[in-house]
């Protein structure tokens, strides 16, 4: 034996008869448990994968073979996808001859029409760049006197404004000023100060008209029902009412056997109902269009399979001959989809 095949890695089908003896399992048993015939089993460990009727379940058979076994699906996977490639046939290729390629030159009307247009080109661009590139007249400045906005004063300031005699004005100036300070404080301390001036201004011994405190109270009442109308309200009745939409993406998988026939239950969430009966083993894959693939698996003779998603479902028979449907209570007709090799890919929807 060369040193070149000591280093060839083993195939896919002897790493699987491998961990499958070194487990002590049959062809017999891992066919039971893929839900397999012991056929499809012997033709995986022998490497006759042209021998299986859908070559596009291979890759899905060693995977679950693989996963039986302990053994990594990609892992198997790759070597079976390397296999194919080393045994995929060259392409031949017919009628190649050499011939002597000489330089060739552009000449001609094709030439001369293409040197024409550059040069426009070339123009064109250069009195682009010459415009874009002349300066500018600056545009006139027009100063405007700056516009200093008015300083909002509180409530009690605009009703001091216009009820307050000459006495009461001095007194406001004075807290004004008293007021200048306490800019830099925090808000909290500020509303403090605030309310002691106001203290102080209301014990001061000044003349005010009979007609004043009446309007000054009015005034003061309007500004603080004014103030706090514009805090927001809170609605809690709103806030409880907000539903937490539920988890969507479980999708619950049911298999219940009479000892003769298995009945599978898969539901994706949805209002749609298909239910397959089967009077021959047959691969079904299934995808709704809420989810996608929803369900893949290999099923016997006398299996029945309930599925619940969102139409349309797209459905893919390995043996569509061996297969009765129903969707949404009504029988629907397989027939016209099936195709030469027995397979079918249909579209229910209403």
């Amino acid at each position: 034996m060369s040193e070149q095949e000591e280093q060839t890695p083993p195939s896919a089908s002897a790493l699987l008869v491998t961990a499958r003896e070194s487990l002590g399992f049959s062809q017999k048993e891992v066919a039971d448990k893929l839900y397999l015939t012991t056929t499809f089993i012997r033709y995986i460990d022998a490497g006759e994968f042209e021998k299986i009727p859908k070559q596009a379940f291979v890759k899905g058979y060693l995977r679950s073979y693989a996963r039986t076994v302990n053994l990594s699906g990609d892992d198997i996977v790759s070597l079976y996808e390397a296999a194919l490639q080393a045994h995929a046939p060259e392409p031949e290729i017919r009628g190649v001859t050499e011939e002597d390629v000489t330089s060739s030159a552009i000449t001609g009307p094709v030439f001369q029409t293409g040197m024409i247009g550059l040069g426009g080109l070339v123009l064109v661009v250069a009195l682009v760049w010459w415009l874009v590139s002349e300066p500018d007249s600056p545009p006139p400045k027009v100063t405007q006197p700056a516009v200093q906005a008015p300083e909002r004063p509180e409530p009690a300031q605009q009703d001091f404004d216009f009820v307050l005699s000459d006495a009461e004005a001095a007194a406001a100036t004075e807290r004004t000023r008293l007021e200048e300070p306490l800019e830099v404080a925090a808000a909290d301390s500020a509303a403090d100060s605030l309310q002691s001036l106001d203290g102080a201004d209301d014990e001061a011994e000044t003349p005010e008209p009979a007609d004043s405190e009446p309007e000054l109270d009015a005034e003061t009442e309007n500004g603080v029902e004014q103030t706090n109308s514009l805090e927001p309200a809170a609605e809690p009745e709103l806030l409880d009412s907000v539903d937490v939409p539920e988890n969507l993406d479980e999708i619950r998988f049911e298999r219940t056997s009479d000892g003769e026939r298995s009945f599978v239950t898969v539901d994706a969430g949805g209002f749609d109902q298909v239910e397959l009966s089967f009077t021959d083993e047959c691969w079904v894959e299934v995808e709704d269009s809420a989810r996608g693939l929803i369900y893949n698996d290999l099923n016997r003779q006398g299996d029945v399979l309930t599925l619940y998603g969102t139409a349309p479902f797209e459905i893919l028979l390995g043996k569509a001959t061996g297969v009765e449907m129903i969707y949404n209570g009504r029988p629907f007709d397989v027939d016209p989809y099936i195709s030469q090799d027995r397979t079918a890919k249909i579209t229910v929807s209403e």
